[in-house]
């Protein structure tokens, strides 16, 4: 456990544009985690990007514990400005543990109890165990977190009422659009996208276009809801007049600049307003200063999300202490493997003393004992030895005992 660490950075920590920065470093993410884990000296490597976070789980199987010198390291890979620096967390050991089964549970997460980190974060360990970067080390630790996440979904409050930060932005969209106004259009064709499209219906909205890349990419989401399948460029160019516009592509940079946001609100004549949801990270619209364009962002949805957490702040600490269950039962397990290994140790050099010691019975010195008298120096000299093994080792046990945390702990 003590080779394993994380270094994570979050939207509860700093805002979208710094998070952008330090996620365009990690944009192409096969490269990315072997540069990190060449220059680490990882033997294995686990990267979460999420539209929210970027967590680097790295451990070594030889050299050197995690120190503060591989957050170094990290920091210059990420190339972040003093802010992110500072909110850069760092932990090791059990505290990194602690930290990615709160991030799991999404307990860490921008909205309390968002239902998609869970499968965001298997993608991301199945990715990386298919370029074999998950061994002995991360492989359990990754497969207790999916455990804890599961057992939190089940058994807390957390998973009533699920909600994610697309179904936050969706309702605060909702809010901001009077009964009439309800043509929007989807850019992108992933999972982000269609998660909005299921919440604009439910809501009422019209989502009359979904445009992609391409209008293929979109056709198959556009089919399923008789929408109208469209690139980005042939719906900037004709299309209907809308209200809202949500924007989840994945995209590494800008999809659409502040006068195409401008152009679309001025669809249908009139001063009308387009309110334009971007899920996006890195984020897919430019501010616009024109009044008649409102952007609701990840920053945002910062207001909400802190509501959020207050309302479930009782599943919340439910969560927290299945969490501490699964960690104490990590640290009695980390304290059982030392023991073991250190009666270990201490059997193997007192075995190997006493066979040492006994060789000097060959000596010419002890010529004269007969073949019996051999026999019981040997058998006294291997009880004796045996029972002075005892002693460490009871203070090995004992040792054990007081640092195990408590039931109540447990």
């Amino acid at each position: 456990m003590e080779r394993i660490a994380i270094a994570g950075l979050s939207l509860r920590q700093v805002d979208v544009t710094t998070l952008e920065h330090a996620k365009r470093a990690a944009a192409d993410a096969g490269r990315f985690a072997r540069e990190v884990a060449d220059e680490l000296g990882a033997s294995e490597l686990v990267v979460l990007s999420t539209c929210n976070r970027l967590e680097i789980v790295f451990a070594r199987e030889e050299g050197h514990l995690p120190c503060e010198q591989d957050r170094r390291t990290l920091l210059r890979l990420l190339a972040l400005d003093a802010q992110a620096q500072a909110a850069l967390a760092f932990e090791s050991g059990l505290a990194a543990a602690s930290r990615l089964f709160r991030v799991v549970c999404s307990l860490d997460s921008l909205v309390v109890g968002e239902d998609q980190i869970l499968a965001q974060a298997r993608a991301a360990f199945a990715h990386a165990e298919a370029q074999g970067m998950c061994g002995a080390l991360l492989t359990p630790l990754f497969q207790r977190a999916f455990q804890v996440g599961k057992e939190v979904r089940t058994k807390t409050a957390l998973a009533r009422h699920p909600v994610s930060v697309v179904s936050l932005g969706m309702e605060h969209l909702a809010q901001r659009l009077g009964p009439g106004e309800r043509e929007m259009c989807v850019l992108g064709a992933g999972h982000m996208a269609r998660l909005a499209v299921v919440h604009a219906r439910e809501m009422g909205f019209r989502v009359h276009t979904i445009a992609s890349r391409s209008a293929a990419s979109a056709q198959e989401l556009a089919s399923s809801i008789g929408a109208r399948a469209a690139s980005v460029e042939e719906f900037l160019h004709e299309g209907e007049a809308l209200h809202a516009l949500v924007s989840a592509t994945s995209a590494p940079g800008l999809v659409l600049r502040a006068a195409q946001l401008l152009a679309l609100a001025e669809r249908g004549g009139g001063r009308r307003r387009l309110h334009a949801l971007d899920l996006a990270m890195p984020r897919d619209l430019e501010p616009c200063a024109d009044s008649r364009v409102e952007l609701i962002d990840l920053d945002t949805l910062r207001a909400r999300a802190e509501d959020n957490r207050k309302a479930r702040e009782a599943a919340a600490r439910e969560a927290q202490q299945l969490i501490e269950h699964k960690l104490a039962s990590l640290e009695h397990a980390a304290l059982d493997r030392r023991s073991a290994a250190t009666v270990a140790e201490v059997h193997g050099a007192t075995r190997e003393i006493v066979e040492r010691e006994l060789g000097e019975l060959c000596q010419p010195r002890f010529a004269a004992l007969s073949a019996e008298q051999r026999r019981e120096v040997e058998h006294w000299a291997r009880t004796a030895f045996g029972r002075l093994e005892h002693a460490p080792i009871r203070a090995i046990k004992r040792w054990l005992e007081e640092h195990r945390p408590s039931q109540g702990e447990a």
